[in-house]
């Protein structure tokens, strides 16, 4: 699919063409590894769907706790190795949960940094400029729409999966098909719906080839993915606990719809705001451009027009890999209109549980890399310095503020058009060059009249924008100068534009590389792009402390104004104590029918609305034997039984009812 760049001169070990990578290059991953995990993006512990799958583990070991918990009902752990590794993983080390997902999380970013790494060396680019462009893809972005990231804060499933995709990608670039067959299947194992595209498109691929690429060269990798999916199947009949089934053939009925529509508005495409998928069109052109420059030979020059004997291996690891690099970012954009149809028309509920849109995720992705790809390419190999750090600056405004690509779109297009070019031939340069000024000057008014519009009413130059914007240019620039000066002490003119490929550059072009992708970590929150964030609090580990020691581990607790907040997951995995209902739990609403009404009704019965003494007899049949406030209500005359800076514990039996006033309490210390 994609074309056979030519060989880079005076470099036979290639950053994706290579069969070993070197000490000092794995020495550098790990060290982005670490800087993703504790600086830049950073990570997290029950802020998202670990609240869920935690309890489910807990009680997997121990049978007593949760039983009386909302998020017993309906788990859904049962299509994901992801509790069997970490309950297998805590049974042989005996580390706390917390810190195995910690180790985890680092291992799997490093084998997705890898990936990324061996994925830029197969489409050309040397190894600084590939493990440049591994660190600024480890900088994550947000996926608007679904709600998901490129690198997770948090060690959930697809945290590991979509390393693990990626270094199959980077695998299947250096011809490694069975161990991408593996990476593959593991991703699936842990992440099925993450997995997926990347193997229908390695079908495709596969069906779509001869000789390398066929069937016959991959047989080892689909074997790995049938033993992937009985295991799987195996692991899911296996699952002990009495709950609620997936529903897979289901219709939505009206009642569960609302709900899902209230709690999971991000499954829906109706409910997307019409600026994000109009970004997702403006970001589809900008991939369009970006993939013809990363994939071919040369801008404007057919794959065909140089001797197939000067392709290197890193010029077949660019025509593997093109089917993905494109097929993928249409699937994204694909998902959008099926999902629709399949979810707002035929009402098909096993499309809320598999989530389509969130293949969103690889416009993200690849517009990055394949937007620092065409950078580094015609700046390494054409000299187009200006045209190159529009592109750059496109990678780092996906990656800090995608909603900039509605006015950088049609300038970076019209300059893309401006560079190419012309056709061979006599006349048709004639004719070529009124077009190409043509074209930069439509894409300079379009990106003013995008300013000017303010589409959506986005305002692009409020300070957060401004800000984004702002630290996107000043990274770009130090690439654009490492670009310049290994072009300019690597080979001579005419060597260069004799060979029209980018000479080896020198040897400090990688230690250059690796502290100037070091430095993007440490500058990339000024971006202003909120990172992770520490929800566990001094005060919740008191509290859940309390709860564990002087507490029956039947007991059940509610947060009566904690709204949507994360309080109460935090405190059911740090208390091992059950919480009756929370907004985060409710997210399960998307799986299961019955949790969604026994969900619901708990929610609106004691959290709906502002806690009233008439709850209390609610409180009392629904088995609460504590409440826990952050502000007690002015009519809460009782004591609590417990109290730190941030949290006030009452029992129920305390509080006043219609019937009289409530009996004393004694205060525990």
């Amino acid at each position: 699919m994609g074309a056979t760049p030519t060989q880079t001169i005076g470099q036979p070990s290639h950053a994706g063409g290579g069969r070993s990578v070197s000490p000092a290059v794995k020495l550098a991953v790990a060290g982005l590894a670490l800087l993703s995990f504790f600086i830049y993006p950073g990570h997290t512990f029950l802020e998202s769907d670990s609240q869920i799958f935690m309890p489910v583990v807990l009680h997997m070991q121990d049978p007593t706790l949760y039983r009386n918990d909302v998020v017993l009902e309906g788990p859904h752990t049962a299509y994901t190795l992801y509790d069997e590794l970490l309950r297998g993983l805590n049974f042989i080390t005996g580390i706390r949960h917390e810190l195995l997902l910690y180790g985890l999380q680092i291992v799997f970013r490093l084998l997705g940094l890898l990936g990324v790494y061996w994925l830029l060396g197969s489409l050309g680019l040397e190894p600084g400029f590939a493990l440049l462009g591994a660190g600024i893809c480890g900088l994550g972005a947000w996926v608007y729409g679904p709600g998901v990231l490129t690198v997770e804060y948090e060690a959930v499933p697809r945290a590991f999966a979509l390393p693990l995709v990626l270094l199959g990608l980077g695998l299947v670039g250096r011809r490694r098909y069975t161990a991408a067959g593996i990476a593959g299947t593991a991703a699936f194992l842990l992440h099925p719906p993450t997995a997926a595209a990347f193997w229908l498109v390695y079908l495709v691929s596969a069906l779509a080839r001869h000789g390398e690429a066929g069937l016959r060269a991959r047989w080892k990798a689909f074997a790995a993915l049938a033993a992937g999916a009985v295991l799987l199947l195996v692991a899911a009949w296996l699952e002990t606990g009495a709950h609620e089934d997936q529903l897979f053939l289901a219709r939505i009925d009206p009642a569960w719809e609302k709900l899902q529509r209230l709690r999971a508005p991000y499954v829906w495409p109706s409910l997307i705001p019409n600026s994000y998928l109009w970004m997702y069109g403006c970001m589809g052109a900008v991939l369009a451009a970006a993939w013809r420059l990363a994939t071919r030979s040369s801008a404007g020059v057919p794959p065909d027009a140089r001797p197939f004997e000067a392709a290197s291996d890193a010029a077949h690891g660019a025509a593997r890999l093109g089917i993905y690099l494109w097929v993928l970012p249409l699937i994204g954009l694909l998902s959008v209109p099926v999902t629709w149809f399949l979810i707002e028309k035929l009402k098909w509920a096993f499309m809320p549980q598999f989530q389509p849109m969130r293949y969103l995720l690889y416009d993200v992705l690849f517009g990055i890399l394949l937007s620092y790809v065409a950078a580094i390419r015609l700046m390494r190999r054409g000299a187009r310095y200006s045209e190159g750090a529009l592109w750059l600056l496109a990678a780092f405004v996906l990656t800090f503020q995608p909603l900039h690509i509605f006015w950088l779109a049609p300038l970076l297009l019209g300059v893309h058009l401006h560079g190419m070019r012309p056709l061979a031939g006599r006349s048709a340069g004639r004719y070529t060059a009124p077009l190409r000024w043509s074209a930069l000057t439509a894409g300079v008014a379009g990106a003013a009249a995008v300013l000017v519009v303010r589409p959506f009413g986005i305002v692009f130059w409020t300070a957060p924008n401004l800000r984004a914007l702002g630290v996107g240019v000043a990274l770009a620039l130090p690439i654009v100068l490492l670009a310049w000066l290994a072009a300019r002490f690597s080979a001579t003119p005419s060597e260069a534009e004799t060979a029209d490929v980018s000479a080896q550059p020198p040897a400090w072009v990688l230690p250059a590389a690796v502290v100037l992708a070091a430095l993007i970590f440490l500058a990339a929150p000024l971006s202003g792009r909120q990172g992770s964030r520490d929800l566990i609090t001094p005060e919740l580990l008191q509290l859940s402390t309390w709860a564990r020691e002087q507490t029956p581990a039947d007991t059940v607790f509610l947060f009566p104004d904690a709204g949507r907040g994360l309080d109460p997951g935090i405190f059911r995995y740090y208390a091992r104590r059950a919480v009756y209902v929370d907004w985060k739990t409710g997210g399960q609403v998307n799986y299961f029918r019955g949790f969604s009404g026994s969900w619901w009704q708990r929610w609106r019965a004691t959290m709906a609305e502002p806690f009233q003494p008439a709850a209390v007899a609610t409180c009392r049949a629904a088995g609460i034997r504590y409440l826990v406030f952050r502000k007690p209500p002015k009519w809460l005359t009782s004591a609590p039984i417990y109290r730190n800076n941030k949290y006030s514990v009452v029992a129920v039996p305390t509080l006043p009812t219609a019937a009289g006033r409530p009996p004393a309490v004694s205060r525990q210390p």
